[in-house]
């Protein structure tokens, strides 16, 4: 037998090392007498007495080494102890790290101080930065930062009790968190995600004129096109700008805005408004309002009245109310508004109007202004006096084909009946010497015209006194007429009384709805 010198570990047979301590054999020495006796000795222990026992176990204790302290042993221990301590750490770390409050609590304190890089990294479901805007801007406005962290406080016990938990607005989801699995093979995991809304443009009298809406998300160009969904967002007060292409293809500064504060629309969307740096314009007609005095026909021709904007013909659309709408306009672009009819064949006006509007000049509280629908009112007016005029002139033709009518229904009593006021008046300007006793019943220019004209000048037939008036021979041809006028007549250029037959040729004027002299001939 052989034992380590070092330790006294007993070695195996040809053992080059120690097994138990590591020393090599060969810096050993031999095992001494009194080290193999003691070896003898402890083997005898089985058979010896409690007394043999205990003297040969005290020899030998007292002639074996005593052991040095194990350092590799003490190194694998700390090394063990180490791991074990870090192992536990890494488990409440993990532990932590799994907890649906602390990811709860990292949304408050994001929202407390409107972080939103914090935020981003808090949630499960990807945001940009205008969404964490947008919705830190919701909660400070609508919710309140205070109420929105009690909230969240409620959310962590009902984690606790049902493994879910949302904050809820109206029909609006702020917040949701649910547990979803294993982390780490250790932990219940829980997704924690603000729900996204798909958001669509509310129609208005502006969404109906504009063609796209174009806006930067980022780096990025994003366009939205008329009947489309505008976006899926986060709930948030939302002031996106932008760049809107109108029906007419011209281009305007736009904005689009939401807060959800209204919640989901029937399809389950939120709705958004679109406001841009264009108008549209709404006419009141006054004529049509104010002017009592046109009939149907006449209210007829200023409806289809023709409008021009800066001298390009424009085609106003119609309300419901009748009013005029037309757009979409730009701001801060000098406009003048014309417009023409035809009223009883004369051209009537309107009166010329100028405006120039931009988001200074609207008065959002007047009654010119329709704030949703970005409309500016407008009265127009036609001109007063030139309607007058083709009305008085409407009635002067009236009256003169209802005259026309009655006149031929009765041609030749009525030329008789007008020759008789021709000769009364014939003898009155033959006492006073004017001609204008006789200007109404002769056609202007006409060879009678001039025969009395000249009579007047030269005095002649003073005192003129016409009488036993008979009349024969009518005929007529269209407006023409001719009648014979046999009369007795008295004057001072003759001694007595004499009778003269007189053809006389008249014409009645249908637009003036009256008769002239034309010419006559004594026969």
């Amino acid at each position: 037998m052989k034992f380590c010198k070092n330790c006294g570990h007993e070695l195996r047979e040809n053992a080059k090392v120690c097994t138990n301590c590591g020393t090599p054999v060969e810096q050993m020495a031999d095992n001494t007498p009194e080290e193999t006796a003691i070896h003898n000795e402890t083997t005898n222990n089985e058979v010896n007495n409690d007394t043999t026992s205990q003297a040969v176990s005290t020899r030998s204790t007292e002639k074996t080494p005593k052991k040095k302290p194990n350092k590799k042993n003490m190194i694998i221990g700390g090394i063990i102890l180490l791991l074990i301590a870090v192992l536990l750490i890494a488990y409440f770390v993990l532990k932590s790290m799994a907890s649906p409050d602390d990811k709860i609590d990292g949304v408050i304190e994001a929202v407390k101080k409107d972080d939103v890089g914090k935020l981003q990294s808090a949630l499960n479901n990807e945001i940009s930065d205008t969404e964490a805007k947008a919705y830190f801007a919701y909660i400070d406005d609508v919710i309140g930062k205070d109420n929105y962290r009690k909230s969240a406080e409620k959310v962590k016990r009902q984690v606790e009790a049902y493994n879910e938990g949302d904050i809820i607005d109206g029909d609006i989801k702020l917040l949701n968190i649910e547990a979803s699995g294993k982390k780490w093979l250790l932990f219940d995991d829980y997704t924690l995600e603000i729900p996204k809304y798909k958001v669509e443009i509310e129609p208005n009298g502006l969404t109906s004129n504009v063609k796209a809406f174009k806006y930067k998300e980022g780096k990025n160009d994003v366009e939205w096109e008329v009947g489309k969904d505008f976006a899926e967002l986060i709930p948030g007060k939302y002031s996106i700008d932008g760049v809107s292409t109108l029906s007419n293809d011209t281009t305007a500064p736009a904005t689009i805005k939401t807060t959800f504060e209204n919640g989901l629309n029937e399809d389950g969307k939120v709705f958004a408004e679109l406001e841009g740096d264009f108008y549209f314009i709404k006419l009141i007609n006054e004529t049509l309002i104010s002017n009592y005095s046109l009939n149907e026909e006449e209210r007829a021709a200023f409806e289809k009245a023709v409008y021009k904007l800066n001298g390009k013909d424009v085609k106003l659309e119609n309300t419901e109310d009748g009013e005029l709408l037309y757009g979409p306009l730009l701001y801060d672009e000098e406009y003048e508004l014309t417009g023409s009819t035809k009223l009883h064949g004369a051209t009537i006006k309107l009166k010329p109007l100028k405006f120039n509007v931009n988001a200074d000049t609207i008065d959002e509280s007047g009654d010119g202004y329709d704030e949703e629908e970005n409309i500016v009112s407008y009265k127009i007016e036609f001109n007063k006096d030139a309607i007058k005029d083709a009305q008085e002139t409407k009635e002067k033709k009236d009256r003169a084909e209802q005259n026309y009518k009655e006149f031929k229904d009765n041609a030749r009593d009525e030329i008789e009946s007008f020759l008789y006021q021709y000769v009364y008046a014939l003898e009155d300007m033959y006492d006073v010497f004017d001609y204008s006793e006789v200007d109404e019943f002769i056609a202007d220019g006409s060879q009678v015209e001039g025969t009395l004209k000249n009579n007047v000048s030269n005095k002649n037939f003073a005192n003129m006194y016409i009488y036993n008036i008979k009349f024969s021979h009518f005929t007529e041809d269209g407006d023409n007429y001719t009648i014979r006028m046999r009369s007795t007549r008295n004057h001072d250029d003759i001694k007595s009384s004499a009778t003269f037959l007189t053809e006389y040729h008249l014409t009645y004027l249908k637009d003036e709805g009256r008769l002239v002299i034309t010419n006559f001939v004594d026969l």
